[in-house]
């Protein structure tokens, strides 16, 4: 792997697992960075033009000699295959990933594992969102009943789209809606549910790992069951 010395940033790395709970990992990279070993078995989506999706498979795994407890870890192995992953993400699609902070999320599979990576740092954040997308949790179907009629009587005009999933241990509500009134939906999921996170990437990794329930107009759906 050849590195290109000229211009040293240094790239905050938010990591966060299953369970959404964010880990810091700040490493020093170089850009730009030019990979000589490319892998065919690794497969890079683009989410939007923030967002891109990462699968490796176990052999993924074995090339970049990393193993999925040590991506949280402010080790050296973890800080090469960031660099070689960032590389090779950079090399091959069109999405500049040289910006000061990088959030990343990561899910272990039997055959690999799943990591979404989005740019972040304040000239991402200057950028408002029209719409949002908020992921709350839920243990069974009456609350998600309760605040989705509560929801579709005081706030439909608001409400852009919902879904919702579900796993073997609970589900999950996607709500898309005007950024400006995330607040006024959010008091009333707080009530019933619990946030699991926000964002494009939850969003994702829910319909990635969930089973689907209501593909649309979940909410509207929900609040007609009353």
């Amino acid at each position: 792997m050849n590195i290109n010395t000229d211009k040293t940033r240094s790239v905050s790395i938010f990591t966060a697992f299953s369970l959404f709970k964010p880990l810091t990992l700040s490493i020093t990279v170089s850009f730009p960075l030019i990979c000589t070993n490319r892998g065919d078995n690794l497969t890079i989506s683009l989410i939007s033009n923030t967002t891109v999706k990462v699968a490796l498979n176990n052999d993924d795994m074995k090339k970049y000699n990393i193993e999925f407890a040590q991506i949280n870890q402010s080790s050296y192995a973890s800080r090469q295959f960031l660099i070689k992953l960032l590389d090779e993400i950079c090399d091959s699609n069109n999405i500049d990933l040289t910006h000061e902070k990088l959030y990343i999320e990561a899910f272990k599979r039997d055959d690999g594992c799943l990591l979404y990576i989005s740019i972040g740092g304040e000239k991402f954040k200057s950028k408002e969102k029209l719409f949002c997308e908020m992921i709350y949790e839920f243990d069974d179907l009456s609350p998600m009943i309760s605040v989705s009629t509560r929801l579709w009587d005081m706030y439909s005009h608001l409400i852009r789209s919902s879904e919702l999933y579900c796993s073997e241990r609970n589900y999950r509500l996607i709500v898309k809606a005007f950024s400006k009134a995330d607040k006024k939906l959010s008091n009333a999921l707080n009530e019933y549910g619990v946030l699991s996170g926000t964002g494009e990437i939850i969003a994702a990794a829910t319909r990635e790992h969930y089973s689907p329930v209501i593909a649309k107009n979940a909410i509207e759906i929900l609040a007609s069951i009353r």
